[in-house]
């Protein structure tokens, strides 16, 4: 069975080749340009970041990169950082977010220390903002940071700034700071097409020491990510159960088949839907599919049953909803988030191990436990 294993530029950085850095005492930079794997989704911002990097007359004063969570930004900001000052050790480079900036300049106020503050900001070739729709309705924040680019482009520094909306569309935002935004060059970043996640799961896989046949990453590149985050998540699961669980979750000769991403990660193939679901409704969907009640999930039942639609449950709020664990836990009448931990890690090593609902429930009890989970999320799916 041939293997997929080949050489390519990743989308995600080579955490063990590209150790984190400074600049300027900035925000720890990371990632690398040549880490970055291009794609339709991503080609032009990742060229206007090469020719801001590169520098010149033919680069933009100012870039914006715009677009949802995970699809590359702080990457491609990090990146341009990293190759400038690694390029040019003499160059002037400041990373940092729109928070760290905000902070740093609400006690710069406070400690007097304000000129300090504006030495820092002021006196560089590149500044790099992430988030910096961070500083939306914040007044004098806002009007520091005018000011700040101001001083910026009449001394011809570059200024590179990311967030997840178009400038024009961020609330509470200035309209002399919009202006200077959309002056530049303004880029979108898409969701990875598959040809792009691909190239992800291969670059990831590679790092964890995977070894993937096609049809490995074919399944990989078909769930249903939004992000690079979510691949990352996967890929990264998947060499969990493949080292951690070697008894339930067995590899051929060494390569991953496509088969056994489907067995581990089959349940991952949830759309993420354009608006959250809430956890009552999630667990009314879980107790119809597996038969029980809502009242013995959310009491100290220990039925077979009721502990898989507890944990399916469990598993589908964390990943459908913007809850954390311990809000989940008090809304599913647990007494700490732990439980609700233990219960997602345990219904997926039943998904890696095949196991089946079982319980003597007609027709349910034969289902294996990942098509519970699948059954579950067509049902939340249909509701809407």
């Amino acid at each position: 069975m041939a293997s997929v294993r080949g050489n390519i530029v990743g989308s995600v950085s080579d955490a063990e080749g590209a150790p984190a850095m400074r600049e300027r005492r900035g925000a720890p930079v990371r990632h690398r340009l040549e880490d970055f794997v291009v794609g339709d989704c991503n080609r032009l911002a990742y060229s206007a970041a090469l020719r801001m990097a590169d520098g010149g007359a033919s680069s933009y004063g100012v870039l914006f990169l715009h677009g949802v969570c995970g699809v590359g930004k702080t990457h491609l900001l990090q990146g341009l950082a990293r190759h400038v000052r690694m390029k040019n050790p003499s160059a002037r480079v400041r990373y940092t977010t729109g928070e760290r900036f905000a902070n740093e300049y609400i006690a710069s106020v406070q400690n007097r220390t304000i000129d300090a503050f504006r030495k820092r900001y002021r006196g560089v070739d590149l500044l790099c903002v992430d988030d910096v729709h961070f500083i939306a309705g914040k007044r004098g924040t806002q009007a520091e940071f005018l000011h700040t680019f101001a001083t910026l482009d009449l001394d011809g520094a570059r200024v590179v700034l990311a967030s997840d909306e178009h400038p024009k569309q961020i609330g509470d935002l200035q309209e002399a700071i919009v202006s200077r935004c959309v002056s530049g060059m303004v880029v979108g970043l898409e969701k990875p097409d598959r040809a792009t996640r691909r190239a992800i799961c291969l670059r990831l896989a590679q790092r964890r020491g995977l070894v993937l046949d096609e049809s490995a990453v074919e399944a990989l590149a078909s769930l249903d990510a939004c992000s690079v985050r979510d691949l990352e998540g996967a890929v990264m699961h998947l060499e969990a159960c493949v080292n951690l669980l070697p008894d339930v979750v067995r590899v051929q000769d060494g390569v991953v088949d496509g088969a056994l991403v489907r067995k581990v990660l089959g349940a991952r193939r949830v759309v993420k839907p354009n608006r959250p679901y809430r956890v009552d409704e999630i667990l009314q969907a879980s107790c119809e599919v597996i038969g029980v009640e809502v009242s013995e999930v959310l009491g100290p039942s220990r039925h077979r049953r009721v502990v898989i639609a507890r944990s399916i449950c469990a598993k589908l709020a964390k990943q459908l909803t913007t809850h954390s664990y311990p809000e989940i836990a008090k809304l599913m009448h647990r007494p700490n988030h732990s439980t609700i931990i233990t219960a997602h890690k345990r219904i997926d090593e039943q998904i890696a191990g095949g196991e089946r609902v079982g319980g003597g429930a007609a027709g349910v009890g034969e289902w294996t436990v990942l098509e519970a989970c699948e059954r579950v999320s067509e049902r939340l799916r249909s509701a809407r």
